[in-house]
């Protein structure tokens, strides 16, 4: 396989999609900054929140991320598809995508992602937060202890 690539692409072979996948990497911001900004206006006086709560911004928050992200998949997995050495880059195939099928080619199968990372991240976010609630109160029980 590391030779097919080699023969067929060249070095740069190995490195298809890299640019969309590194902005990837912003998802977990966008999430987590998205949650914690409607955390806070949905939580009461002491900072508790309810599950019912959680469920709605968890789910608020990645479907804002999803809508943002998604056309970077797209992207992502054509560049990484396309099996021709070829020099165009990312940018050239958004071009593309968007002349030739629209705007929405981007957001192509967005129904099965967010069906899937909706479930997942809301059992996410309301285990986040529970186990945050008890790192709190360890903390602050070992707090009060070191003081006495």
């Amino acid at each position: 396989m590391i030779r097919k690539i080699i023969n067929e692409e060249g070095f740069s072979g190995f490195y298809k999609g890299i640019i969309p996948s590194l902005i990837l990497t912003l998802n977990p911001v966008i999430q987590f900054t998205s949650y914690e900004l409607m955390r806070n206006s949905f939580s009461n006086t002491k900072g508790e929140i309810t599950n019912k709560n959680i469920i709605l911004i968890s789910f608020i928050s990645k479907l804002i991320t999803i809508l943002i992200n998604y056309p970077l998949m797209t992207i992502k997995s054509m560049y990484q598809a396309n099996n021709k050495s070829s020099t165009k880059n990312t940018f050239d195939i958004l071009r593309k995508m968007i002349n030739e099928e629209g705007i929405f080619s981007l957001y192509k199968g967005i129904s099965s992602k967010i069906v899937g990372s909706l479930i997942s991240n809301t059992i996410l976010m309301i285990i986040y937060e529970k186990i945050q609630k008890i790192v709190r109160m360890i903390l602050i029980n070992f707090i009060f202890k070191k003081k006495k």
